[in-house]
């Protein structure tokens, strides 16, 4: 598959999560479908920020391998990664991951969406004000230190079965906000629909 192709499919999938109206009930617990993906339950509290974990739930959506991009919950452990395979650069590009460490305790990851000129791009990111958000940045701005390149190139067209489960195990997190039936059905309703379009994304994979 192209680098092209994946990038416009993870991009599918970062606009859907930025359009949802709910991102997390309570607002600010951190209790998000994108940690109970990363740790197979229901997790609350300060010590479970899920910028990086958004990132790799969206590329596990998109069918991206984690030896191109890993299974994580922690920026450092990212930047990490990368490094190791010579893939951190000092200028973005669109489908780049912007690191920021701010200190030995804060850190932040986004996704280059578009280059804007000027050395200014915008970026997809998540845990922000409790969001999904789109944000803009400069590349020298505070805290940048690199943007990590996945070879997206190296893909393969055809996601394994193993892949497939995890895909779709990753769109329903039932919960304790469960209380009713109607919003029990309404769940469900939006599970079916992201399989629908998981199934979709197969076959144009397959094309």
């Amino acid at each position: 598959m192209s680098a092209e192709s994946v990038i416009d499919n993870l991009l599918k999938i970062h606009h859907k999560e930025l359009a949802r109206k709910v991102q997390r009930v309570p607002l600010g617990s951190n209790n998000v479908k994108y940690n109970t993906w990363y740790y197979g339950q229901e997790v609350s509290g300060d010590d479970y920020m899920w910028c990086a974990a958004y990132q790799s739930w969206v590329n596990t959506m998109a069918g991206v391998p984690m030896d191109i991009y890993p299974k994580a919950a922690g920026v450092v452990f990212v930047r990490d990664f990368f490094k190791e395979r010579g893939r951190i650069f000092p200028t973005p590009k669109v489908g780049d991951y912007v690191i920021f460490i701010f200190s030995a305790d804060e850190h932040h990851i986004g996704f280059v969406e578009k280059l804007e000129g000027g050395g200014r791009f915008s970026s997809l990111e998540g845990n922000v004000t409790d969001r999904v958000v789109r944000t803009h940045h400069h590349e020298g701005d505070r805290g940048i230190v690199g943007y990590a390149r996945p070879e997206y190139d190296k893909v393969e067209d055809d996601m394994t079965k193993d892949e497939l489960i995890d895909v779709l195990r990753s769109g329903f997190t039932p919960g304790d906000q469960i209380t009713t039936v109607n919003e029990w059905a309404a769940q469900l309703n939006e599970v079916k629909r992201d399989v629908d379009e998981i199934k979709k994304m197969l076959e144009r994979m397959q094309h």
